[in-house]
């Protein structure tokens, strides 16, 4: 999901710094457009100007949202604990290569690995209150 996020995101700040290029006049591409043409560039980019107040306060604030006073963008994060431990299989590609180290195949097995549960620990910068969160980590052993 972060993926997603940073590669929506810099889409949308490319789209926004070329729309404001071009408002501008700062290429070569634009400079002979109209005066409508460039309000409707200035108004096509205040819409994605838009949606990337949209992405980064959902997206990014929603994940640092203080639970108690209910502020975005206010959680730091303290610490990461270790919680548990616990034998599993994981679902591993592996790939076939040839006498060239080129990879001819695939496939999936199960592998013995190890699920790990980790604690976030975090502090509010407005309220001092603290609070965690959990994620899980399917590790491999071979």
């Amino acid at each position: 999901m972060n993926k997603l996020r940073l590669g929506v995101t810099i889409i949308v700040a490319l789209f926004i710094i070329s729309g404001i290029c071009g408002v501008l006049g700062v290429t070569d591409v634009y400079r002979g457009n109209s005066i409508l043409e460039k309000i409707g560039m200035l108004i096509i980019t205040a819409i994605f100007v838009g949606i990337m107040y949209i992405i980064i306060y959902y997206w990014y604030g929603k994940d640092n949202r203080c639970p108690s006073c209910k502020k975005p963008f206010c959680l730091k994060t303290t610490g990461e604990e270790v919680v548990s431990k616990e034998n599993v299989s994981v679902l591993v590609n592996t790939n076939t290569r040839n006498r060239k180290g080129e990879v001819v195949g695939s496939q999936e097995q199960y592998v013995p690995g190890e699920r790990i549960t980790y604690r976030v620990n975090k502090v509010c910068k407005k309220c001092g209150k603290t609070c965690y969160s959990t994620y899980r980590r399917d590790m491999p052993k071979v």
